[in-house]
């Protein structure tokens, strides 16, 4: 169709002007002609040069190709699974103050994903993420609390942090609040506002709400 035609036209013209930003030596255009040539878009699908494009700009300080590239070492959709490379990449990200970098590495420390299980480290970074408003950040760290992991066990702070959680609309912060108010865990006991939050999760696709 003409709207189809017009889409494929427009897509090409992105990767062109990605692929001129990147020529210009714009970081940008690196990690933008790096996500064609992964998804195809304007151009063929090229994982190798993927990979390639996304790395160099993940070595020039790009946020979400470090992000990117750190998520497909872990998952071993780089040809090989490399965790400690993952976590590095986390480390780069959250060294720059970006939260989910901040969660990605805590989960590393969190679970020993590429470097030494350290809980006290990850509830370090899971409560940097946390003070920018980061949701998952919150319910990470209001679980570390909630089990005592690398923290002083403190059920109200956890209950806070998922509170903060499920206002931001977390799906997980919402299941987690609504069990602290069935089992007045952290809160009084309110099980009208467990089965409102059970609900939201619910709604949200909470296999266990």
């Amino acid at each position: 169709s003409e709207f189809a035609a017009r889409v494929m036209v427009n897509k090409t013209e992105a990767a062109m002007w990605y692929n001129r930003a990147m020529a210009q030596g714009h970081v940008g255009g690196l990690f933008n002609m790096g996500l064609c040539c992964h998804k195809g878009i304007g151009v063929a699908v090229d994982l190798a040069r993927a990979e390639e494009l996304l790395l160099k700009a993940a070595q020039q300080g790009h946020l979400g190709a470090q992000i990117m590239l750190g998520r497909r070492f872990e998952k071993g959709l780089c040809g090989i699974q490399d965790e400690a490379r993952a976590a590095r990449l986390y480390r780069r990200a959250a060294e720059q103050g970006y939260a989910e970098g901040q969660v990605r590495l805590g989960l590393c420390y969190e679970t020993g994903s590429g470097v030494p299980a350290n809980p006290a480290q990850a509830a370090e970074l899971y409560k940097k993420a946390a003070e920018q408003g980061d949701a998952y950040g919150l319910v990470r760290l209001g679980l570390l609390y909630y089990y005592g992991q690398g923290v002083l066990q403190d059920m109200a702070r956890a209950a806070k942090l998922f509170e903060g959680a499920a206002d931001l609309g977390h799906v997980d912060g919402q299941h987690n609040l609504g069990l602290c108010y069935s089992e007045g865990e952290g809160v009084a006991r309110d099980m009208v506002r467990a089965v409102e939050l059970f609900r939201k999760a619910a709604a949200q696709g909470h296999a266990d709400a």
